[in-house]
């Protein structure tokens, strides 16, 4: 009993601090223009959140089989599937807005599951699910870096050599995560952030792997389409789906290397435009009269940052319903 009421507390605090930065963001951000912006094309807003929901979809899907590898009978569910997408919405919107993972969303989700796996299974998972979607993006920096070789013409040198970088740089990101996968080291950085039992590295199963590999990717691939959504509503009819996955990469990448900044504030606009203006060169040649690029690239941001909005909310809301330890499946 003890141990619940101080679950619930510690649930209620983590959603009156996320509420709080939640409100702080929106008005910087602009309640006038934000609401100008969805009320000016609201079924583009609603087609980015619904690509995200089937993104959080495949999301949970991933995390669900390293649960169903995690229980004390392996393949048989302990949790809903309805419980664990709500784990994994609720957890992502908590990343939002502070920036550092493992002291929000992925402490949230280990802090949920406890209950239901233990402390040691419950951690495991949870860094195991974050590798995975680690291990995701650096593959999908890596088809991005392919399709960019094949669809993108005239590079400079310059782009030549920072494509080679980020080729040695992904690939590097890639095998330390393989390192640290098979050895368990993440786990045992894990044991000292928290006092519990010394955390067992057992691996997962190779099909498990995959599977759980596979939806984190599918996830993101088809996440991509959003920009192509948004870059049709502003349009630019000859912007396509490689273009978008382009634009993603980049902007992606730039921020999770300032990824310190709540939101992505700054970096994403950023990515979006260098993005725009040296790989998607044909949105710069289709620009209408009086249009930047720089307006094409916050306006495609703030789009996003609409959806993003929608989503934390919805993630908060589902954090206010009951935990996972209270209807675990029989």
């Amino acid at each position: 009993m003890k141990k619940s009421v101080i679950s619930s507390c510690l649930k209620t605090l983590l959603f009156v601090f996320c509420f709080a930065l939640l409100a702080w963001m929106v008005i910087t951000a602009g309640p006038a223009q934000l609401w100008q912006t969805l009320t000016a094309m609201p079924w583009t807003i609603l087609a980015c959140v619904a690509v995200w929901g089937v993104g959080c979809f495949l999301n949970a899907l991933s995390f669900r089989q390293i649960l169903l590898a995690a229980a004390d009978n392996p393949g048989h569910p302990i949790l809903h599937w309805w419980q664990v997408l709500r784990l994994t919405i609720t957890g992502y919107a908590i990343n939002y807005i502070t920036p550092f993972g493992l002291l929000g969303g992925e402490s949230y989700r280990v802090l949920m599951l406890r209950p239901v796996l233990g402390g040691e299974k419950a951690t495991q998972s949870v860094v195991l699910y974050s590798m995975m979607h680690i291990a995701s993006h650096c593959c999908l920096w890596l088809l991005s870096i392919a399709w960019m070789v094949v669809a993108v013409q005239g590079l400079s040198v310059d782009l030549w050599l920072g494509l080679a970088a980020a080729l040695i740089g992904v690939i590097g990101l890639l095998v330390l995560f393989w390192y640290l996968y098979r050895h368990g080291i993440m786990l045992r950085f894990m044991k000292r952030w928290v006092d519990w039992p010394l955390l067992n590295p057992n691996l997962l199963p190779a099909g498990t792997f995959v599977k759980a590999l596979g939806f984190e990717l599918g996830s993101r691939l088809f996440n991509v389409i959003e920009y192509w959504v948004i870059m049709q509503a502003l349009g630019f009819m000859t912007f396509g789906y490689g273009d978008a996955l382009l634009v993603v990469a980049f902007s992606s990448l730039l921020a999770n290397l300032l990824f310190f900044s709540p939101l992505q504030m700054g970096t994403r606009e950023g990515g979006i435009l260098l993005a725009l203006q040296y790989l998607v060169p044909s949105v710069a040649l289709s620009l209408p009269s009086g249009t930047t690029l720089l307006a094409v690239a916050v306006a495609l941001s703030f789009a996003t940052r609409l959806r993003e909005f929608i989503w934390i909310a919805i993630g908060l809301l589902l954090m206010r319903m009951s935990g996972t330890s209270d209807k675990v499946k029989k």
